[in-house]
């Protein structure tokens, strides 16, 4: 899953307004999901075992624009945070250009 990551060789599917990257579905069950374990168990039985992340995608002119990380409120943005930081794992980070890789732990 890709989350704030802009790079086109990343995509799988093509990045328009109407559908978002495919970052927007860890969004989006951040704001329906009740604990940040249930957001990880979600991901995981969809099928991502790993996040691509860039965290200062946030304050980027696209992710305003289009609204990106659109939490519900400060409990979604907290949970989002939380599977990012306690239940995630990094294996990769590129210093270069900011982005980590952080693998799903298991359930």
């Amino acid at each position: 899953m890709f989350i704030g990551e802009t790079r086109p060789f990343y995509f799988r599917r093509p990045c328009l307004a109407e559908t978002g990257f495919d970052g927007l579905l860890a969004i989006d069950l951040a704001n329906s999901c009740r604990s940040a374990e249930e957001v990880r168990d979600r991901l995981r039985a969809l099928g991502f075992t790993h996040l691509l992340y860039d965290p200062n995608a946030w304050r980027t002119d696209w992710a305003r624009t289009l609204n990106y990380f659109r939490f519900r409120d400060e409990a979604s943005r907290c949970r989002f945070s939380d599977v990012l930081t306690r239940l995630c794992r990094p294996v990769y980070r590129d210093q270069e250009n900011g982005v980590v890789i952080l693998e799903l732990k298991g359930q």
